[in-house]
């Protein structure tokens, strides 16, 4: 039922007060982390809009889903994430 406006309630942060991509990431409230590794532009370079219209955040999902397909799966339940050994690179199993 709502936004009924078809408008975003967070807001489209492009300018923060570092020049750290990181940074950056981190005040961006509508990209998925990993975007940059995906190859989807983030919403913060879809848009100049403080307050996006929906459409924009299905479109940047749609080009997140086509980079990584190979990588999601679907109708799967996680029961457990453990931290990889940091000999493998200490990310999450």
């Amino acid at each position: 039922k709502f936004p009924i406006h078809r408008m975003l309630i967070s807001l489209n942060k492009r300018n923060t007060r570092s020049r750290s991509a990181e940074f950056g990431m981190r005040h961006d409230w509508n990209s998925l982390l990993g975007s940059d590794v995906a190859g989807a532009r983030p919403v913060t370079q879809r848009t100049h809009e403080l307050y996006p219209h929906a459409d924009v955040l299905v479109d940047y999902l749609r080009d997140f889903v086509a980079e990584q397909a190979s990588h999601i799966e679907y109708g799967t339940e996680v029961r457990q994430i453990s931290r990889a050994p940091e000999a493998l690179g200490g990310g999450f199993e």
